[in-house]
């Protein structure tokens, strides 16, 4: 699936209350949640997106960072220019 290639629309695939997801919001980056707990749909999507099934998955244009912690998730927005 080709996503957008520009970081305006960042996609978070999580479980609402995952740690990752927490250290997002408590830095204010916009992006749109998608709880795959509760909608199975998205949790196919997620998957055929990245290639695994391991959440938080954050899609930012064709960027894909899945299972990540504080340190990666930092990295990854870091080295993209993704800021709040």
């Amino acid at each position: 699936m080709k996503l957008d290639s520009n970081f305006e629309n960042i996609i978070a695939f999580a479980m609402v209350r995952e740690p990752g997801m927490l250290q997002v919001r408590s830095h204010q980056y916009q992006f749109n949640v998608i709880d795959v707990g509760r909608d199975r749909e998205a949790y196919r999507r997620m998957i055929e997106i990245s290639d695994q099934d391991y959440v938080p998955t954050l899609v930012a244009g064709d960027e894909v960072l899945s299972n990540f912690d504080t340190a990666q998730l930092k990295k990854f927005l870091s080295e993209h220019g993704i800021e709040p």
